[in-house]
């Protein structure tokens, strides 16, 4: 499916979900199955759960954009050693997964990785020499007795 043909498909769902049906005409949300809620608080649980999915879409959709255009900025800056555009954009994309994780639109800990894999991304891209030193500390050498 093209772009423009998902952005009008987006388009005719908040439209249609913006105007008030009748309780018996309650339409089922195109993409989401094909159950009509068959009591009253099912129908306002429906509404409810459709006005917290527009209210969360543009919040997720934006922190998605902007983490893909982080990538491509680290691509790019690895190719030219350009860093300063990439680190715009990391900023943002950090911002971004930050308030998407305080609103409640993604979980906490799933902002947290996604924020982690991409800071990994860039100093592993920034600092190649350093990408090769191992993850874990040595181990320790062992102690010797006061025995002996």
């Amino acid at each position: 499916m093209s772009g423009i043909a998902k952005k009008r498909r987006h388009q005719r769902c908040v439209r249609d979900m913006d105007t008030p049906t009748p309780s018996d005409t309650i339409s089922p949300d195109p993409g989401r199955g094909s159950s009509v809620p068959n009591k009253a608080q099912a129908e306002k649980y429906l509404r409810s759960s459709r006005r917290r999915q527009l209210r969360n879409k543009p919040i997720r959709t934006r922190a998605r954009t902007t983490m893909r255009a982080a990538l491509e900025a680290l691509d790019a800056a690895a190719g030219s050693g350009e860093w300063e555009a990439a680190d715009a954009a990391i900023g943002s994309a950090v911002r971004a997964l930050d308030q998407a994780a305080s609103g409640g639109v993604i979980h906490a800990n799933n902002a947290a990785r996604r924020k982690s894999r991409l800071l990994r991304r860039y100093h592993r891209l920034r600092n190649p020499d350093l990408s090769k030193r191992p993850r874990m500390r040595p181990p320790e050498p062992a102690k010797e007795s006061a025995t002996a």
